[in-house]
């Protein structure tokens, strides 16, 4: 038997509840960060990313769609979960920054919403940082994406 959460509940799953998701916790201090981005243009969210990037001097971002209007910003410096949380807040996404801040980590699904809907993640730039970034963790995330060595 496979245990889900949903919002604070535990419940048998079924087949196409199971979702995957990728978690910012790398050790107990340290997290990559990740960002649900929505309901914005790629011009608002790249300005956004990049606003963050040099204010934090943060390692390159990769930006993924998941869906129309929906994106992913990931960028593989470890970072203290404090420093996570306040680029999440600085960039308004509220719904994503509750729910990392009650679980302590972040969390990014990869997986299809529900059975019937075929979203594929897909790459759509790399934005250059410092060259702080984590490369094995960026090669095992796109691995698991289905991305050749990364972007």
């Amino acid at each position: 038997m496979i245990l889900v959460g949903d919002r604070g509940k535990l419940h048998r799953a079924k087949k196409a509840d199971i979702n995957v998701g990728i978690s910012s916790r790398i050790t107990a201090r340290r997290h990559i960060i990740l960002l649900d981005l929505d309901r914005m243009s790629i011009h608002e969210l790249r300005n956004r990313v990049r606003r963050i990037k040099n204010m934090y001097r943060l390692a390159h971002f990769y930006v993924l769609k998941s869906s129309r209007g929906h994106y992913h910003a990931v960028c593989f410096q470890l970072v203290p979960f404090s420093m996570l949380l306040r680029i999440m807040k600085q960039l308004g996404d509220r719904r994503h920054y509750g729910y990392t801040k009650m679980r302590a980590h972040a969390t990014l699904r990869i997986s299809r919403k529900s059975a019937k809907k075929s979203s594929r993640i897909r790459f759509i730039q790399k934005i250059k940082g410092t060259d702080r970034e984590n490369v094995k963790l960026k090669n095992q995330y796109f691995s698991l994406l289905g991305f050749e060595h990364g972007a």
